[in-house]
């Protein structure tokens, strides 16, 4: 019998650990909610995602131009991505930040381009992905400037 008396207290115990525990589970979401950074201009993945874009462009056109070298990378912003970007999105899908790139492209005839690309952090449920796109002002035909990429829209 001594044990009953200890019983209420015991599942008070219980009950308390449980209770803190359902309030820090919230906490242990927000983590993969938290914004990433896409990934530098620089780096070799957004530029290498350039050159597979730019050149599969000219495939599909069956041109036989291809990039030779990519030089005078730079970004031109970073911050939050423009409201067109999240226009039909959803708490669960959508774009937390983008960076915007620029760079010179000496294409093999020996031409130049101008090429401009985004990188976005994009959220998927609890996953964040890296989209990417890219406009060159030889490829763009609704845009011949690539004023969405330069103004960041």
């Amino acid at each position: 019998m001594p044990d009953q008396p200890c019983w209420p207290m015991h599942r008070l115990a219980i009950v308390s650990a449980f209770t803190t525990l359902s309030a820090l589970s919230p906490l242990s979401v927000a983590p993969v909610r938290a914004q990433q950074m896409p990934p530098a201009c620089t780096e070799a993945d957004s530029v290498r995602g350039v050159r597979t874009q730019y050149n599969a462009v000219e495939e599909f056109s069956q041109a036989t131009t291809r990039i030779k070298e990519i030089k005078d990378v730079k970004e031109t912003y970073y911050g939050a991505p423009p409201k067109s970007f999240n226009q039909y999105a959803n708490s669960n899908d959508h774009v937390l930040s983008v960076r915007w790139c620029q760079a010179t492209l000496v294409l093999n005839n020996g031409q130049g381009d101008t090429v401009y690309w985004f990188l976005a952090d994009e959220l998927q449920g609890n996953r964040h992905s890296t989209v990417q796109d890219h406009c060159s002002t030889k490829h763009n035909l609704l845009d011949a400037t690539c004023a969405k990429w330069r103004e960041h829209r």
